[in-house]
């Protein structure tokens, strides 16, 4: 009977147990699926504020794992690395690490000439632009120099050769001269703007288009004012060139006597077939130092102390007879002898008239 009672309080004993236990184990399952939903809403909550950011094709690019890598080695967020270099991007364009995106874009958009352009290529073709302006300058300099030499060699030459004139062609002289030292100032004056424009450039981003506007408008008032300071040259070369045909003219001589032949009435010439002559052939013979000059009629003005006739001619001389000798004159060797119709330069041509197969394609045409 006390083994009955006995095996009876130890199931009951044991019915408690196993109750108190599963009550136990029922609050502790509860309390973690308590702990695991609250968990799964903090992650559901945390991966929404992650999508914000960074989506989840964007989780595995390169660029993403860099700039984590980087953020990491700098003890910083990907967020502080990004607001970092947006930051000094701000201040390369506009000077200002707080300036906003959108007033930065529209004050590029009002700048640029082509909508939506890069800032660098922007800046490439002004600097590109610049230098041709440069370059176009330096041709202008250069042509302006080259123009200046050959009046220069013009106007020595009409000096040399219109001595009677002296007086006037001093005072065009000092005019020429007065004109370039004009043109001087206003080369170094453009060049001085130009070397503003290149010193200023770097700190006027903002006003390039209106300055380079402006510039341009000068080189073209300097371009002009050269144009004109080339015309007043070119003026001063026609008023010379038109005093000079207010007189007789200065021409060069065709050739000058060689030697004097044994044979009496006979001197050789330093012209031949080469040049061009022909038995026949007469020309006005003067004094070496003796100018050669035509008058407006192109008849020469006066005639030489002598006339020589051509009667034999080899390749680069000629054997000339004395046709004709002023009294109490001789001819000596290195005298000089003109023709006015003659020209050992001048190359003859000649024309064709009819129909010819020139494309050679069976039918002749006029």
């Amino acid at each position: 009977m006390a083994r009955a009672h006995s095996s009876s309080t130890a199931f009951v004993v044991a019915t408690v147990l196993f109750a108190f236990l599963f009550v136990f184990s029922l609050i502790l399952a509860i309390i973690f699926y308590s702990r695991v939903a609250k968990a799964e809403q903090g992650e559901a909550v945390a991966s929404d504020a992650l999508r914000r950011f960074v989506s989840r094709d964007q989780e595995g690019q390169q660029r993403l794992i860099t700039l984590t890598a980087a953020a990491a080695e700098e003890s910083t967020t990907v967020y502080g690395l990004l607001d970092e270099e947006t930051s000094t991007l701000k201040a390369i364009v506009n000077g200002k690490s707080s300036a906003d995106v959108e007033n930065i874009r529209s004050l590029w958009s009002s700048l640029v000439s082509v909508e939506g352009r890069p800032l660098v290529e922007e800046v490439e073709q002004l600097n590109a632009e610049l230098k041709q302006a440069r370059t176009r300058i330096n041709e202008l300099e250069s042509e302006v120099d080259s123009e200046k030499g050959r009046a220069r060699e013009a106007f020595d030459a009409q000096v040399q050769t219109a001595q009677v004139y002296e007086d006037a062609t001093r005072k065009d002289e000092q005019n020429y001269n007065t004109l370039r030292d004009d043109l001087t100032d206003h080369q170094q004056q453009n060049e001085a703007t130009l070397e503003q424009i290149g010193s200023d450039f770097g700190s006027k981003l903002t006003a390039t288009q209106t300055d380079r506007d402006s510039k341009k408008l000068q080189v073209d008032q300097q371009q002009s004012r050269i144009r004109d300071l080339e015309k007043q040259v070119k003026n001063l070369q026609d008023m010379l060139a038109q005093r000079e045909q207010r007189v007789t003219n200065i021409v060069p001589v065709d050739g000058l006597v060689e030697a004097l032949l044994p044979d009496e009435g006979r001197v050789l010439i330093d012209l031949g077939r080469r040049h061009h002559i022909q038995p026949g052939m007469s020309f006005e013979v003067y004094g070496r130092n003796e100018l050669v000059k035509i008058d407006h009629l192109n008849e020469l003005a006066p005639r030489g102390k002598a006339t020589v006739e051509v009667i034999e001619a080899s390749e680069v001389s000629s054997t000339a007879r004395i046709a004709r000798l002023e009294r109490a004159e001789r001819i000596l060797e290195g005298d000089n002898i003109y023709n006015v119709v003659f020209d050992k330069d001048w190359v003859p041509m000649f024309y064709v008239h009819g129909q010819f197969d020139i494309d050679q394609t069976g039918q002749a045409t006029r």
